[in-house]
């Protein structure tokens, strides 16, 4: 009698990322599986660590750009309170493309509280006044 056994893993065909763990801002090259990862391009050892937190973790800080309305730049950088889940980042980084506030903003202001449910908020990233234009 033979049995069938599925295991579930995580296949990586190839992948490019921009390491943030330092300004050099290295390209990482990453392939392998989430328990055999090979990474390349990275100028130091926080890149290898970095591009496997990255493939292993669930969840992870967000940070993006919403529309900003009367201001001197027309986006505005938030970032997440919390790490959001993987499985859900996708349509958060779309709402945040979507959402448009008005100026004055203040660093750390909540833009949308309680994001799908989650219990993060997305905050600004920085104080904003209100343009003259």
């Amino acid at each position: 009698m033979y049995a069938i056994i599925s295991v579930e893993v995580l296949i990586l065909n190839y992948l490019n990322v921009k390491c943030n763990i330092c300004p050099v801002g290295c390209i990482l090259e990453v392939d392998g599986s989430e328990t055999d990862i090979n990474v390349t391009g990275n100028r130091c050892g926080r890149g290898i660590d970095y591009a496997r937190k990255l493939i292993s973790e669930d969840s992870k800080i967000l940070t993006g750009r919403c529309i900003l309305l009367n201001g001197p730049m027309g986006r505005l950088p938030v970032v997440s309170s919390r790490p959001v889940p993987k499985d859900i980042s996708d349509a958060v980084l779309e709402q945040i493309r979507n959402l448009r506030v008005d100026a004055p903003i203040e660093k750390g202001q909540i833009l949308i509280g309680n994001i799908m449910g989650s219990g993060i908020d997305i905050l600004a990233q920085r104080r904003v006044g209100r343009s003259s234009r």
